[in-house]
């Protein structure tokens, strides 16, 4: 068992109860039978469950870049209001149960084993063996139920896959969230930014609130068509919310109100962004917010995996960054020209049906040197295809296991000094957050 990954990085802890451990094979069972696009498997279930997603309202987070960034931001903003969150996400860097949080005042807190296990255990009773539903949808489920079980206020819901056919698009959204779009998982959601904004629109729900990215004019113009159909609101960055950023600092102007000088916890220009859809999102849910909860939620919210800084007792400094296709990587390179002086020694797995030429062509400005490992996913690129695509004449080497491909990394980077900067896949950070001991410790369950 002790390789088993979940859909998400990481293995379950040494420390599990031989049932989790049996749960969480059964749910890799489950995963290797991939995807499928439509709701009636997991409606069915949630209607035999007593429709917990009826239970409490929540705010859906929808988008192709930063989702997670704009929740970890929603979600501490909204506790620092002293409400209680609930918070899925996914994938999981290194523990499943960090796809189910709470979120209050004291932090963020991973659901207990023995609450998930009688979660699941409840699933089952209403549908045995867990029926037709994908690995996704029930955790999805799960994840709901948790929250019902739970009274929370709110829950921040990060969408999996698209919108339209993604479990969690049965969640009660009160508010919704668009972030950046961007040409990924074409083969299911279409060629163009067009065909993915159809999909992604169903975050707009009839007469609810959506908050969005601005971003290409065709796309917008798909969600202004169904927002309007829906009599849904549409607050939209750099029109009814104006944001500057300068010397690391937030400023947010509406009409009638500004908010100036915010800071955020999370590194990077683009974080500004997910900074402002997160505080819009959350005006809009809770009007009378405080000034005080959202400077208090950007500056405590935590994202691990992004550009996190890692600075070891001993060796070269790292900085770990999930970033997996071409706009995410550009955000990467952006953010070390910015912030950090090199030499930046690469450390690449990837996916291998992400855009591998765009990322690598993004990165190659900045590298001074690369390591190609695969992560442990099945759908994991070669190493040797990636380094094909390299151009140039940066050093390359080839180390399959992710492990042994840090060490070689850093100790390139002891030799010649500068930064190991990790990316590619948060696949890849799951695998390695042991090795480098910076697993970010989840304050005590729920």
């Amino acid at each position: 068992m002790s390789g088993l990954f979940l859909d998400g990085p990481g293995v379950p802890p040494e420390e599990a109860s031989p049932d989790y451990r049996t749960l969480l094979e059964r749910l890799y069972e489950r995963a290797r039978g991939g995807s499928r696009f439509e709701l009636t498997a997991i409606a069915e279930a949630l209607e035999k469950l007593g429709h917990p997603e009826q239970r409490f309202p929540a705010i859906h987070v929808v988008g192709s870049n930063g989702k997670g960034s704009t929740c970890a931001f929603l979600a501490a903003i909204l506790a620092a209001e002293g409400l209680t969150v609930g918070l899925y996400t996914s994938p999981h860097l290194y523990a499943f149960n960090e796809r189910i949080q709470r979120v209050d005042r004291g932090g963020a807190h991973p659901i207990r084993e023995e609450v998930l296990l009688e979660i699941f255990r409840r699933i089952e009773a209403a549908v045995p063996d867990f029926g037709a539903m994908t690995f996704f949808e029930i955790v999805t489920v799960a994840a709901i139920l948790a929250f019902a079980q739970a009274g929370v206020d709110v829950a921040v819901i990060e969408a999996g896959l698209g919108a339209r056919l993604d479990a969690t698009r049965l969640v009660q959204a009160e508010v919704g969230v668009l972030t950046d779009l961007a040409l990924e998982h074409t083969q299911l959601l279409g060629p163009t930014l067009v065909h993915i904004a159809e999909e992604k629109s169903a975050v707009i729900r009839p007469g609810k609130p959506v908050v969005v990215a601005d971003g290409d004019p065709a796309a917008m113009a798909v969600i202004d068509r169904v927002a309007k159909t829906a009599a849904a609101p549409v607050f939209r960055l750099g029109e009814q919310v104006q944001l500057s950023w300068r010397d690391q600092q937030l400023d947010l102007v509406w009409p009638d109100r500004a908010l100036r000088g915010l800071r955020l916890s999370l590194l990077g220009a683009h974080q500004a962004r997910n900074a402002a859809l997160a505080v819009q999102a959350a005006l809009l849910f809770r009007p009378t917010l405080q000034e005080a909860s959202i400077r208090a939620g950007l500056l405590g919210a935590v994202w691990p995996g992004r550009l996190e800084v890692v600075r070891p007792t001993e060796g070269p400094p790292l900085l770990l960054d999930g970033a997996h296709n071409p706009d995410g990587v550009q955000i990467l390179v952006d953010a070390l020209q910015a912030h950090f002086t090199g030499p930046f020694h690469l450390l690449l797995g990837a996916m291998a049906d992400k855009d591998l030429l765009g990322m690598i062509t993004r990165l190659a400005p900045v590298a001074a040197s690369w390591t190609l490992t695969r992560p442990s996913n099945a759908r994991a690129a070669a190493p040797l295809d990636l380094a094909a695509l390299i151009p140039g004449s940066a050093p390359r080497e080839v180390i399959e296991a992710p492990g042994a491909a840090l060490r070689g990394a850093r100790a390139r980077a002891s030799q010649e000094g500068g930064w190991v900067v990790v990316c590619g896949s948060l696949y890849l950070l799951g695998d390695l957050y042991g090795d480098v001991r910076i697993l970010r410790p989840f304050r005590s369950g729920w």
